[in-house]
């Protein structure tokens, strides 16, 4: 399996990577770093040397990255990469590149002008990544994930295999997860039946909430039980899919100190 962590050198970016460390060590076989640079429209000289100047400046900031991760952990196979563009066409591009198999960004970056947007990003990032992306907040306690919540409606459900990544975290770790469905008033109730994937020695617990404020549902739940990570499913037509466009995803990406991994 290969990560792809973007990163602005920040020490959220670095906690990110831990994270996913922590959940799934040897399961990864590489552990890619990527940092992208908003270069300049090449209009003139100028730019082109200001452009030039930030991308040699970012290459040894991420030699002296992966130096550092190779020495703390000798185990893995880490490399770095510095592109130019956005972060977003960075990432898609990079994930069809390298095989990529699951992402992870920190909300939030160093407190200067340069990297202030990566909040913004991780938000955006979640619309368009293609492959599992987990969210790990600034304020995120990094200690064992014990307890996993998996919100989703499961009305038009993608393939099993979508829940591969979240199960797989599941049993390694064995973790808890807790099944939240959320279903709006006079709609039929769901069952153990109706879970969309293999439940064999899985430790868990279905909850159904009925409730016309399915963000209320999601966010009460959490606050009521000791999660350590928050699961959802991006699939177009489905709740989730509405949600990433209301204030659900600021709350669960900027404002909560639990991790979030959102599935495709």
């Amino acid at each position: 399996m290969k990560l792809l962590i973007p990163t602005d050198y920040s020490e959220n970016s670095i906690k990110a990577f831990s994270f996913i460390y922590s959940l799934y060590q040897s399961s990864i076989t590489d552990y890619v770093f990527l940092n992208v640079q908003n270069a300049r429209h090449a209009g003139s000289l100028l730019s082109l040397d200001l452009n030039h100047e930030m991308i040699q400046k970012s290459n040894i900031k991420m030699q002296d990255l992966v130096k550092k991760i190779r020495a703390e952990y000798p185990d893995i196979n880490v490399s770095g990469i510095v592109s130019a563009g956005t972060l977003i066409d960075s990432v898609v591009e990079k994930i069809e590149e390298l095989s990529i198999d699951c992402v992870t960004i920190g909300t939030k970056g160093e407190n200067t002008s340069s990297s202030k947007l990566l909040g913004s990003n991780a938000i955006e990032l979640i619309g368009y990544c293609s492959k599992p992306l987990f969210v790990v907040p600034e304020e995120a306690e990094l200690e064992a994930t014990q307890r996993v919540m998996l919100a989703a409606d499961f009305e038009k459900d993608p393939n099993a295999s979508t829940y591969d990544c979240l199960l797989d975290l599941c049993y390694k770790n064995k973790c808890h997860l807790d099944i939240l469905h959320v279903a709006k008033p006079n709609t039929k109730h769901f069952s153990e039946k109706d879970i969309p994937f293999s439940t064999e020695a899985l430790t868990y617990t279905l909850t159904e909430r009925t409730d016309t404020d399915v963000e209320y549902a999601i966010m009460d739940f959490i606050e009521k039980n000791e999660i350590d990570l928050i699961t959802t499913v991006r699939s177009k037509g489905g709740f989730i899919h509405d949600l990433f466009h209301s204030s659900l995803t600021k709350k669960l990406s900027m404002h909560s100190d639990t991790p979030l991994l959102v599935l495709v």
